[in-house]
């Protein structure tokens, strides 16, 4: 099973906390704060924040536990809900088909 991460089906958690990792720096007015270290779990990934407050800055840290929504690994071609493009396209055309049929009806009963 993968992990959900902004519309995106991940290949674990590890792959999601490093995304997560690679944002450092965030501007919290006036407490910046950084993504200081993680630990991924099976069901939910462990951040340790670190925060600077105080003149001068004294860091202080904490931990954020989120919970992982896991889904199904689709692939890079594939969208958040699991759905290939291939089987997306195959449906898209048998509509498509069933348009045209009821079109090429409406066409022959007003010819007739």
């Amino acid at each position: 099973m993968g992990v959900l991460y902004q519309s995106y089906c991940h290949e674990s958690a590890d792959t999601v906390a490093g995304l997560v990792m690679a944002a450092q720096l965030h501007d919290g007015g006036n407490y910046p704060w950084f993504v200081s270290s993680y630990a991924a779990g099976a069901a939910s990934i462990d951040y340790v924040l670190t925060y600077f407050t105080g003149n001068p800055p004294v860091p202080q840290t904490f931990t954020v536990t989120v919970p992982l929504v896991s889904c199904a690994v689709a692939g890079p071609i594939a969208n958040a809900s699991g759905l290939a493009v291939a089987d997306v396209n195959a449906t898209a055309w048998l509509v498509a088909a069933v348009l045209l049929s009821a079109y090429a009806i409406k066409l022959l009963r007003r010819a007739f």
